[in-house]
């Protein structure tokens, strides 16, 4: 996978495969949750039987992996809207966004947690880590990004915020 395809499939939640030539996970499917470029890794979130996030995951290589099916940049026509509306829209949420204060922006991310994998999700989610990451920075927002908890449970992003400072 290039880093376009990279950025497009965690930005969606693109459905990724291991290759069989990695260990135990071998030929198992997720989504593509999150790249650490200082290990030049993606994680893997797996779903359960409805397709909902189950709190596994694994981080693999990203010459270790293989998308599931080709992840397409989706055009204005795909939406029904114009370049320029997409873009107004896109504005409005960065701002609306930048108005949060930690702890909603941190709340906003958990209550999307465990739901069911959808496109509308993924954008979503894609909006609220783009301004976790601009807020964090690249080295805590990666810490945040791999860690867990004793159950393999995502952190709130809240207790990163403290680490920060803010």
């Amino acid at each position: 996978m290039n880093m376009a395809q990279i950025d497009q499939a965690v930005s969606t939640r693109a459905r990724i495969r291991i290759s069989k030539r990695n260990g135990w996970a071998a030929g198992l499917e997720g989504i593509a949750m999150g790249y650490r470029a200082a290990y030049d890794s993606i994680k893997v979130g797996f779903l359960d039987a409805d397709g909902n996030y189950s709190g596994e995951y694994t981080t693999v290589p990203r010459t270790m992996l293989e998308l599931v099916e080709e992840v397409a940049a989706v055009t204005a026509e795909d939406t029904g809207m114009n370049v320029k509306s997409r873009e107004q829209a896109e504005t409005a949420v960065q701002e609306m966004a930048a108005e949060l204060t930690n702890e909603a922006l941190c709340l906003a991310w958990l209550v999307t947690e465990g739901k069911p994998a959808t496109r509308e999700l993924a954008i979503v989610r894609g909006w609220i880590m783009d301004e976790l990451h601009r807020r964090l920075g690249d080295d805590l927002f990666d810490e945040w990004l791999m860690a867990v908890d004793e159950n393999g449970d995502s952190l709130n992003p809240l207790a990163f915020f403290e680490r920060k400072g803010n």
